[in-house]
């Protein structure tokens, strides 16, 4: 039945742009100047119709996302990732697959990311990968991509993601990352380097890499000391969906 979904999709797009060449519009003579009465009836009545039809495969596979998330096997979450046509569904299998310790899940996932193309999929995969940065390189390695290029989404969950393993090397990252951070994403990455650091730099690139010029083995060797004046409250995680 999902299946039908994509193509109705694309029916409903082509019948909204009848309905809108169709549309009637009159002159000051009260004269029809543009469009077809009778077409416009005749492309509402296929558009009323059509969403009837939609409306139930919608529910179809909003009953199938409820179902997904009780699902207790891999197996059908790994072909359902892959498979399933609506990316939703997608993201919702690499949800449920991020509570599963089994390593064929987080292999399954990593997989994913390399030829998913829907970027809400790719975020849910992001999500789901992201707590397992700490303790699995080919994840680390992955989210430092997504950090240096990649849509501000991914780059969001990737900078969480590396942030939350406390690993003092990808501080350099998370800074380099400043050099083309604008609005959300300036702030978030300041907030990330403040829970690995304890310091504000205000999300400014220049005095960050100030800094690291001058204490960068200092950190590392966990040797540095800050001054109190450039000390930061460190706030909470923040996470992206969607």
């Amino acid at each position: 039945m999902l299946d039908q979904l994509t193509p109705l999709e694309k029916e409903q797009e082509k019948l909204i742009r009848d309905l809108e060449n169709s549309k009637v519009e009159y002159g000051k003579k009260v004269e029809i100047i543009k469009g077809d009465r009778l077409e416009y009836v005749k492309a509402k009545r296929d558009y009323d119709r059509l969403r009837i039809r939609l409306l139930f495969v919608d529910g179809a596979a909003l009953h199938i996302a409820n179902r997904i998330t009780t699902l207790t096997s891999i197996k059908p979450l790994i072909a359902g990732v892959a498979t399933l046509p609506e990316w939703y569904l997608r993201a919702c299998c690499a949800e449920a697959l991020a509570r599963h310790d089994d390593p064929e899940a987080i292999q399954t996932l990593l997989a994913r990311t390399k030829v998913e193309e829907n970027l809400g999929v790719l975020v849910a995969l992001a999500e789901a990968i992201a707590p397992k940065a700490g303790t699995n390189k080919d994840v680390h390695a992955r989210l430092l991509q997504w950090l240096d290029k990649a849509p501000w989404q991914l780059q969001l969950c990737a900078a969480w993601g590396l942030a939350r393993t406390g690993d003092k090397t990808v501080v350099w990252p998370l800074i380099n990352a400043l050099v083309n951070a604008k609005g959300r994403m300036k702030y978030e990455i300041n907030e990330c380097l403040k829970v690995l650091t304890g310091l504000n730099k205000n999300g400014e690139y220049a005095a960050w890499k100030e800094w690291w010029d001058l204490h960068r083995q200092e950190f590392l060797d966990g040797t540095y000391v800050s001054e109190a004046a450039e000390r930061a409250d460190v706030q909470g995680l923040s996470t992206f969906y969607g």
